[in-house]
């Protein structure tokens, strides 16, 4: 009778065991996989010929500038707000950007340029590293500049053999005015119409290059003071003028103006100045997209009303958003296929971003060339994970059942538009 309980209580622990394993696996697993195939917008087809035309239906952005106000919120963004991104909301599109748990600097960069949430198993390094490359838009350009603190950078230094350019390092410092100063001085500096380097003037004229700026100091501001307090909103009114001449030199030296801009935040902050959690403040992030390949912000009709927020903020009515105009929401992840689609260059392979077509220009080609293309980005990356469990099994019955009942392989095709 003993040995019976023994061996019944031997199976009650090798199932829990079994079961506590299962469950971990399927939590801390990594969701990255390694996609070989990039995919890439292909924009219309001749009807008539059946060939491919290599000129889009519009012509397609040379660059985009991103400007991150770290730990930015969305209410902060919109209610202190002033003329140049109210005229800038009239040219293109605004709305909330709503980012991933934790809300981190590192692991919100990461949504934002590779469209994917921070890998699980990053937690047991703290979420202060990323324990495997990964894809990012950064590696699709031709040339690229990114400055802004170690923490939002560091996953992108010399990642997949490929030099991406980071810039100097802000050096700290206690005053948070002299620090963003510093940013944005090191920023022109490097800027290559101002320092003067032919190598690198050549290289900016390419097409399909990116460039970032992150705004630490608003972050910096919000941990010492609060996201309440008037040196964390003189900051932001800072930052917004500093983006203004940003933008005047971007289009001084290039006047071709295929430049898209974007201003948004990786992530929010509480009222007493802290992020990492799942509290509205801290999830929900402003954006504003104007420039080349955006549409404009449409005009509310008659008796129509606004779109509700995911979250109720209650005060959400005395947001300064241009009145009479549609408000868009999107989720942070969306951001990086968006700017994809407007260079017309490969989609970050692990992303789960959805985007809207309502932000892009509105030409029905444009859009559905990179509407297809998003899906059959989404679908190459499905197919790649649903092979992962099945690769990796090693229960004996599992492998013989697939191999004679596995699910066969579906080719991409190529569809007219």
């Amino acid at each position: 009778m003993n040995k019976i309980y023994f061996l019944l209580s031997l199976l009650i622990i090798c199932s829990n065991l079994f079961t506590l394993y299962g469950s971990l696996l399927i939590k801390y697993d990594s969701p990255y996989v390694k996609i070989d195939q990039v995919t890439k917008p292909q924009y219309y087809y001749s009807n008539k010929t059946k060939e491919q035309l290599n000129t889009p239906p519009i012509p397609l952005s040379k660059r985009f500038v991103l400007l991150i106000l770290d730990g930015c919120r969305a209410d902060s963004f919109f209610i202190n707000q002033n003329d140049y991104f109210q005229s800038k909301m009239l040219e293109g599109q605004f709305g909330l950007s709503i980012t991933e748990v934790p809300t981190e600097t590192r692991t919100c960069h990461m949504n934002l340029f590779s469209g994917r949430p921070e890998d699980p198993n990053s937690l047991f390094y703290g979420w202060t590293k990323t324990p495997h490359e990964f894809d990012s838009i950064w590696f699709h350009l031709n040339y690229s500049l990114l400055v802004g603190p170690e923490s939002a950078i560091m996953n992108y230094k010399n990642m997949q053999g490929k030099k991406i350019n980071t810039g100097e390092k802000i050096p700290k410092n206690k005053h948070f005015i002299l620090r963003m100063q510093l940013s944005s001085e090191i920023l022109m500096n490097q800027f290559p119409p101002m320092n003067g380097e032919p190598d690198d003037i050549k290289k900016m004229n390419f097409p399909k290059t990116g460039y970032f700026l992150n705004f630490e100091g608003v972050d910096s501001a919000g941990h010492f003071y609060d996201s309440k307090s008037v040196k964390y909103f003189r900051l932001l009114n800072h930052a917004s003028n500093e983006i203004k001449k940003i933008e005047k030199i971007v289009n001084n030296h290039f006047e071709d103006k295929l430049t898209t801009f974007i201003v948004t935040s990786d992530h929010g902050m509480s009222e007493q100045g802290a992020h990492g959690g799942e509290s509205k403040y801290e999830l929900t992030t402003p954006y504003l997209i104007w420039g080349n390949g955006i549409s404009k912000s449409k005009e509310l009709m008659p008796n129509e009303k606004r779109v509700k927020s995911v979250y109720e903020f209650e005060d959400f009515d005395s947001w300064n958003f241009p009145k009479n105009r549609k408000r868009i929401d999107i989720e942070q992840n969306s951001i990086a296929s968006l700017l994809s689609s407007t260079l017309g260059v490969g989609f970050p392979a692990n992303s789960i971003g959805i985007i809207n077509e309502n932000i892009l220009y509105p030409n029905n080609h444009y859009r559905a060339a990179s509407l297809l293309t998003n899906f059959k980005q989404l679908y190459t990356l499905f197919d790649g994970l649903l092979g992962v469990p099945q690769s990796n099994t090693q229960f004996p019955i599992y492998i013989i059942l697939n191999n004679y009942f596995g699910r066969s392989k579906v080719s991409i095709k190529t569809y007219n538009l």
